[in-house]
């Protein structure tokens, strides 16, 4: 790539996680150990890769020279899939098993434990996840001091709900929305993505539980929900075609500075008829556009959706307001301007628009680290 320099990356920590020099175990037997000499509290990581536009980049921490660690912490009572997160001194984790963490930044000490109830265990159609706890990153919201995470919570019918945990008062539940859309079938759908906070909701994407899943000859489909952090009755954006699963694990992202949310959709079946597949879609910040904006490929129904490519299998990154980075599975990518998503390649900047639209992505030599989004240097 001639013009550009986009890097993807295949390291699994994030650059403030590298800082912190912490691994957390996910083998509950393990006693924890520590340090003799507690490592350095810095930074703040309160969302997936960040911030809002999933940039993975804290330009406040100190380069990485090296890496060692710190601790590591072994005291969990189930597997964790989710990104830690850090605030205030406090490094927190959750579980398949739903059960929030708090551990001290600097020692590695378990200050407090919060169970949000029995996660669902069984009863799926398709899928390799049990049992079906928090999944997803949560995010914390500095100014409440609260975390909010997503869970599935156990039941003849599973319902998911969006908690809130006060950070002051070890973890006590402060929010408890059900946040599960109406219609929603829960033996192919899954809640993977990363939460993401802005404009007094909490945003909370939805997917199938695996690709090509069908459940009495239907397969799933793709939901943003927007679960406002006063309680009131969230509101729902729902994939117009078959599948168009939300199930990137970096979730949405958000332009802080319009509220305008991305949302990135995977495949459609069938492919033929379908709309907004392998697409980034432009919502409101109340998911109130009956009909949003958004861009597709040229090419999304030959070289994206047939061949199960994915273009949302992975966020976006939002550079600019007028300037985002997108790639998917086939190993290509987009430089992107989002103010200008009018539908089928619409809004793109490199490469040059024709039939065959992406333009090859670099790999790294993994100086920096991410998972689950993208990682950009300028040319």
């Amino acid at each position: 790539m001639s013009k550009m320099r986009a890097v993807r990356l295949l390291c699994l920590a994030s650059a403030a996680l590298l800082a912190l020099v912490l691994v957390i175990s996910t083998v509950a037997s393990r006693p924890a150990t520590i340090k003799s000499k507690p490592i350095a509290s810095t930074g703040a990581w309160t969302t997936y890769h960040h911030d809002n536009a999933r940039t993975g980049y804290d330009s406040t921490l100190p380069l990485v020279q090296s890496v060692s660690t710190g601790w590591t912490s072994g005291a969990m009572d189930g597997q964790v899939y989710a990104s830690p997160l850090v605030f205030n001194g406090i490094v927190y984790a959750a579980t398949l098993n739903n059960t929030v963490y708090a551990f001290n930044q600097s020692t590695g000490a378990t200050l407090w434990s919060k169970n949000l109830g029995a996660p669902q265990a069984s009863g799926w159609i398709c899928g390799n996840v049990s049992p079906m706890g928090i999944l997803s990153t949560p995010v914390i919201d500095t100014a409440a001091n609260r975390i909010y995470a997503a869970t599935e919570i156990a039941g003849a019918t599973p319902t998911y709900h969006l908690f809130g945990l006060d950070l002051a008062a070890s973890g006590n539940i402060v929010l408890n929305t059900d946040i599960t859309p109406a219609g929603f079938d829960w033996t192919i759908q899954q809640q993977r993505g990363a939460l993401a906070l802005g404009s007094g909701y909490v945003y909370v994407p939805f997917g199938g539980r695996a690709g090509d899943c069908f459940h009495n000859g239907a397969p799933y489909f793709g939901y943003v929900v927007a679960a406002p952090t006063s309680g009131a009755a969230p509101i729902v954006f729902k994939t117009p075609s078959q599948a168009e699963s939300v199930w990137s694990p970096g979730g949405v992202v958000i332009d802080d500075s319009t509220t305008n949310v991305f949302i990135p959709t995977g495949n459609a079946i069938p492919c033929s008829g379908s709309t907004m597949s392998d697409a980034i879609v432009k919502q409101t910040a109340t998911l109130s556009l009956p009909t949003p904006t958004y861009f597709t490929p040229p090419d999304w129904q030959a070289n994206w959706c047939g061949p199960d490519s994915d273009l949302g299998s992975a966020s976006p990154v939002l550079i600019s307001p007028g300037l985002m980075f997108m790639a998917g599975k086939r190993g290509g990518g987009f430089l992107l301007d989002p103010t200008n998503f009018t539908g089928v390649n619409n809004g793109q900047l490199f490469p040059a628009r024709s039939g065959y639209a992406q333009a090859e992505v670099c790999l790294s030599d993994h100086s920096a680290a991410t998972y689950g989004s993208f990682a950009y240097a300028a040319p």
